[in-house]
């Protein structure tokens, strides 16, 4: 009941977003250009540039005036006013002002990890007070109390001095010149002196035990949970072991507790995962698993083909998860408890599929198929097993709204919501095309590809990424400046930028050379521009970096040629002026000189005030995306 009358989630409707509650009937109207999520009955929202807070009825409680806002958590949100950093509280008010440049909220409610404009780190409270001087490159938590502060030698280098200091600023751990430490799991962490062998210490700095020779954290599951982890324990001297990678041939798995002292072993366990209240599922050299107790005794005689694990990512992925674990055995997939009882299932899957993965209460089950699907080769579907909704996959995208509850799914180019019962609550009215312009509020990745074709003499600088956009000759046609090498927008020229209105910018080269371009996968350097309030300006848009040297190339553009883009028509609550920037060119296929920079003709728009700065989290896509921005 709570549920149905409490809980808001966000809908969009055209290019605007509102809110509905579980049984799909709309709460808030969709009038806002972004939303966040509610925590602690807040929700940011933005209806025109700048964002504010509104309450579970739709009220304005907090007024629109910030850049960017988060949400609240434990009564505190951050926010962002002209590109700076600030903490509020429930009535708005910021909590202390300041001369940095960020802050980033810890696990202490009380204390915020903060950096300077000149790149240090250090930690304040809330009233702004320095409690860790602001003098290190990089400062991580390690639990509620300790932080660990980092002094690196080189740039670009994690080699250098290592400092604990607690949550009132003191130096603890003096005992050891610490060369590198992990974070505290059940009350203890790893710590790397640079004279001894590594060792574990608790929060004072006191030695639990010292990593002895004799074994080793396990690669999977080698952390603490339930006050134990996994160790491969040596079978043999390991100072006579020649090949590192011959060393798994010479180890037993065991478990130890958080002084240091085997529990168990077994040679026979091929795995163990982690433990949890006292549970932990074992691997054998037959690739069947089987359920233990805290002292390696099996729990039952059953034995299981696959276990099916959740892992959050935060290090602590255990099969059990709310009490119950998914596992399946010739084909037929169960639920079972801590005493391994069936409590969901069997159930059989009389269909196609290639993975299956938990999250909470449900299973998502995931096919591959290239043959069927054209908008995209994977689709999705789920288990639930404690309403027993089975849904084949047949969604091109799948997302847990509320978990167990309600999830996104997407198919025939419209978003919808279903619930625990398979019913669709919501589904998305028109098309997935948003907005004639694009209305944002961060800055836009760079996208201006090209390409060079092969060419014998210039072959080293087409680059290895692909590309469509080819140069081509000018004409006079065309109207584009006849002398010298030329940025020009055309506002009035109108194109897609994908499925946002655009227009035309042009890259002409009228010089009586060829040039020569710096590139990223076939990104060249080059980004739109925007005057501030003040009148400066700044780039609203960026180039990410790639950690991969094969990114890296040249493109050449020959004379009286060109290249082409269709580039975006900003929407936003600032009237403002534009221009194109380009960077990293050359005259000189020696890449002596590099020229200065180069600017478009300036054209008038509109943009929000987080595009001068914001950058909006990255995640690669995958193991073959060099990019973390």
């Amino acid at each position: 009941m709570a549920l149905e009358s409490e809980l808001r989630i966000p809908f969009q409707e055209g290019a605007h977003y509102g809110f509905i509650d579980p049984s799909g009937k709309e709460v808030i109207p969709a009038i806002y250009k972004n939303v966040g999520v509610f925590t602690e009955g807040l929700a940011p929202v933005r209806k025109n540039g700048t964002f504010g807070y509104i309450n579970k009825n739709g009220k304005e409680v907090i007024e629109s005036k910030f850049d960017m806002a988060h949400a609240f958590v434990n009564g505190q949100a951050k926010v962002y006013m002209q590109g700076k950093a600030y903490f509020i509280n429930k009535d708005g008010n910021i909590l202390f002002d300041h001369h940095l440049k960020n802050f980033y909220m810890t696990e202490n409610d009380s204390l915020y990890i903060c950096e300077t404009n000149s790149g240090k780190y250090g930690v304040v409270d809330q009233a702004g007070n320095i409690i860790i001087d602001t003098l290190f490159q990089k400062v991580f938590q390690l639990n509620d109390e300790l932080f660990d502060t980092r002094m690196f030698k080189e740039e670009d280098s994690y080699e250098g001095f290592i400092k604990v200091f607690d949550s009132k600023g003191n130096r603890v751990f003096k005992n050891f010149e610490i060369d590198g430490i992990g974070i505290f799991q059940d009350g203890i962490a790893k710590v790397e002196p640079i004279s001894s062998n590594d060792v574990y210490v608790n929060g004072n700095g006191e030695i639990q035990f010292e990593v002895p020779k004799e074994w080793k954290m396990s690669y999977d599951y080698g952390y603490f949970q339930d006050g134990k982890a996994i160790v491969d324990i040596y079978t043999v001297d390991p100072d006579t072991i020649k090949r590192w990678s011959s060393r798994e041939k010479y180890t037993k798995k065991g478990v130890i507790n958080t002084k240091g002292e085997i529990l168990f072993s077994n040679t026979n366990w091929k795995k163990i995962t982690s433990f949890y209240q006292n549970r932990a599922f074992v691997q054998d050299k037959d690739e069947k698993w089987f359920l233990i107790d805290e002292t390696g005794n099996c729990i039952n005689d059953e034995k299981y083909d696959t276990i099916h694990i959740e892992d959050n990512g935060m290090g602590d992925a255990s099969p059990f998860q709310k009490g119950t674990a998914f596992v399946e055995r010739d084909g037929e997939i169960s639920v079972i408890d801590m005493d391994g009882d069936i409590v969901g299932g069997p159930i059989y899957f009389n269909f196609e599929y290639d993975d299956l993965f938990r999250i909470g209460n449900t299973l998502f089950i995931q096919n591959y198929d290239p043959k069927t699907q054209e908008e995209s080769p994977y689709s999705y579907g789920i288990w639930n097993w404690k309403t027993d909704l089975l849904i084949p996959p047949k969604f091109y995208n799948m997302d847990t709204l509320v978990e167990g509850e309600i999830w996104m799914v997407e198919y025939d180019g419209k978003l919808a919501y279903i619930n625990n019962k398979g019913k669709e609550i919501w589904q998305q009215k028109g098309t997935t095309k948003t907005s004639k312009r694009l209305n944002i509020d961060y800055m836009n990745r760079g996208y201006f590809i090209a390409s060079s074709p092969t060419d014998e003499e210039l072959s080293q600088f087409g680059g290895w990424a692909g590309s469509s956009n080819k140069f081509k000759r000018a004409t006079k046609k065309l109207g584009l400046p006849e002398n010298g090498f030329n940025i020009v927008v055309r506002p009035e020229e109108k194109s897609d930028y994908y499925s946002f209105e655009g227009m035309k910018l042009y890259l002409s080269n009228n010089t009586q050379d060829t040039l020569f371009f710096s590139a990223q996968d076939s990104r060249i350097y080059m980004v739109l521009q925007a005057k501030d309030l003040e009148g400066n300006w700044k780039d609203i848009e960026f180039l990410p970096n790639s950690w991969c040297g094969n990114s890296y190339h040249y493109l050449f553009l020959p004379k009286e040629h060109f290249w082409e883009f269709n580039i975006p028509k900003y929407e936003g609550a600032i009237k403002t002026t534009l221009r194109a920037k380009l960077t990293d060119w050359y005259t000189s296929r020696n890449f002596e000189n590099q020229e200065r920079a180069l600017y478009s003709n300036e054209f008038e728009g509109t943009i929000n005030p987080a595009q001068l700065w914001s950058k909006r989290p990255y995640t690669p896509t995958g193991i073959m995306d060099p990019y973390d921005e």
